[in-house]
């Protein structure tokens, strides 16, 4: 295998974890970190996957939507809502 090179750092970090038991070998350190970079690339896929049938679903949806002037109604509604609670808590 060619050898790869990392930062003093790295490097450093890699000989803690093994001096602490954690690890066996550089190797071990290296398949640890490319598994959980798997894991994260993977819930980062689902995660998109998830908002595009959100998205989609949301396009699909042939209900009427709501009106501006409603949004507008509801949004004044919560700011009061909000700024009530504020001003009893004051």
């Amino acid at each position: 295998m060619a050898s790869i090179s990392v930062s003093t750092g790295v490097a450093d970090r890699v000989r803690e974890l093994i001096s602490q038991g954690a690890f066996g070998s550089e190797n071990e350190v290296l398949d640890a970190a490319l598994n959980a970079l798997d894991r994260i690339e993977k819930d980062r896929a689902d995660d998109l996957a998830w908002v595009k049938a959100k998205i989609r679903a949301s396009i699909e949806d042939r209900r009427p939507g709501y009106t501006t002037e409603e949004v507008s109604e509801h949004l004044r509604d919560l700011f009061e809502r909000a700024q009530k609670r504020h001003d009893s808590a004051a």
